[in-house]
This record gives C-alpha cells, sequence and structure tokens, in this order.
C-alpha cells in the first residue's frame, strides 16, 4: 500500500510542477502522460484500499464472533496476523468457559478459556485461549483437536465476561426448580466450563446458577445457593441438580 501512495504523491508533485507559470521554460514534461499516470496510480490505490477493506470486513462470519474476539485482549491483533498470512483467513465462531476457579476469603477467582474456530488455508481449525487469575496475563492461542461447541445449543454465548441480570433475572426464569423454591431472589450469575469429554474428543458442559436470595425477616445478608446441570452426552439434554446452599456469592471481579 505504502508504493501505490509514494506513486501517487509522486505524480501529483509532478503534474503540479509542470504547469506551474513561472518554471523553467528550458525543462519540459508531457503533462498528458503525467495526468494519465496519476490517474492510473489512483485507480490502483483505490482497487488496493477496497481489497483491504474487504478483506478487513470479511475477517469475522457474523457480528456475535467478531465482538467476543474483541472483547478477548489478544484475539483481535491474533486474527488480523493471521489475516495478513492468509487473506481466505476468516473467526466462524467462538465459546467461552468461566467459572469458580478458586476463592481468595470471601472473593471468588474466576477462570475463563476462549475457544475460537476458524477458517485457514482451506481448513477449519479449532484455538483455545487462555488467560492467568484476575486477567493480569493472556497467554498465545494454542491449536486444539476440535472447537468444544456451546453449553446451550442452538444458543451460543454473545460476551466473554459475565452480562447482569439484574432486572429481569433470565436466567432464573428458565431454570428448571428455581420457580419451584419461591426465592426473593437478589442477584444471580451462571457459569459454564466443560468438565470431561467423551472418547470421541467431544465436549460435556456442566453449568451452574448461584443465586443470592433473601430468606427471613432478620438474615439482612440473605443466603447463597447453587443449581447445576451436567451433560452426559455431547450435544445432550442435562441432567438438574439443587439447590445446594452455599458459603459465599461470587461476584465475579473479572
Amino acid at each position: 500500500m505504502k508504493k501505490y501512495i509514494l506513486a501517487v504523491f509522486s505524480a501529483i508533485f509532478l503534474f503540479n510542477l509542470a504547469q506551474a507559470k513561472d518554471f523553467s521554460a528550458s525543462i519540459t514534461f508531457d503533462k498528458d502522460n503525467i495526468k494519465q499516470i496519476y490517474q492510473e496510480d489512483l485507480k490502483n490505490l483505490s482497487e488496493y484500499i477496497s481489497q483491504e477493506v474487504a478483506a478487513q470486513t470479511s475477517l469475522y462470519a457474523n457480528e456475535r464472533v467478531k465482538n467476543m474476539c474483541k472483547e478477548w485482549p489478544t484475539c483481535e491483533e491474533w486474527a488480523k496476523n493471521k489475516l495478513a498470512k492468509d487473506t481466505t483467513f476468516q473467526v466462524i465462531d467462538t465459546e467461552v468457559e468461566r467459572w469458580v476457579k478458586k476463592w481468595e476469603g470471601k472473593t471468588a477467582i474466576w477462570g475463563y478459556n476462549f475457544y475460537v474456530q476458524a477458517k485457514e488455508n482451506g481448513q477449519t481449525k479449532a484455538y483455545l485461549f487462555k488467560r492467568g487469575d484476575k486477567g493480569t496475563s493472556y497467554a498465545a492461542p494454542v491449536l486444539i483437536k476440535k472447537f468444544p461447541g456451546h453449553p446451550i445449543h442452538g444458543k451460543p454465548s454473545e460476551h466473554i465476561l459475565h452480562i447482569a441480570q439484574v432486572d429481569n433475572h433470565a436466567n432464573s426464569k428458565s431454570w428448571p426448580g428455581v420457580k419451584e423454591c419461591n426465592f426473593s431472589i437478589r442477584r444471580e450469575i451462571t457459569s459454564q466450563y466443560i468438565y470431561k469429554y467423551d472418547e470421541q474428543g467431544n465436549a460435556l458442559w456442566k453449568r451452574r446458577l448461584y443465586l443470592h436470595v433473601n430468606e427471613g425477616l432478620l438474615n439482612w445478608n440473605g443466603k447463597v445457593y447453587y443449581f447445576q446441570a451436567y451433560q452426559t452426552k455431547a450435544g445432550g439434554d442435562y441432567t438438574y441438580e439443587g439447590p445446594v446452599k452455599t458459603g459465599y456469592y461470587p461476584a465475579p471481579a473479572n
């Protein structure tokens, strides 16, 4: 792209120089030829820019995977570097694991793994991105055998981090068994992670719904429960369990 820009600026300079009234009459320029070169270089530059814009537009298969890649700090730069080496490269799917990795006192430390499925060099490949505790470090992506799919069939994740459900409690409304408990819910949060792989290397997902609820007039702090669900077959239905009373609400520090 730099060579085209340089050529255009050179042509513009010579074209303007040739038309200067006070320029020495002893030096002659073929103004028509310079003009033609100038127009051809502009055309080449325009075509090149159009190709670059088209390539960037097709880097992601859809807005969802684009947004998720942008939310993971190293993903977009990695994808652009891939595209620079292979113009057919495209991110076609994404998914995330998020789970309570450990506790530091009453504070939950969440773990996150990010999966990317991409087309490159005529093949479909899958990559795993990992980050350190508290998001202070990010590892380079590693090639893995298979993209793990999504924890909920037909409903892939929209974001890397948690999106608060403060007003409508969307997760608890659709979670089997919650309604029967008649909880007065303060807060809720979900986790989703791969707890094992089957013999064919397919991912089996486990999900949890944590609820911070009011319980009794004198219990100002409320109590915390979780409901759990897991797959016994890849892509299959979930087995639901709970509620289980637990210690603290795992609000993510992110």
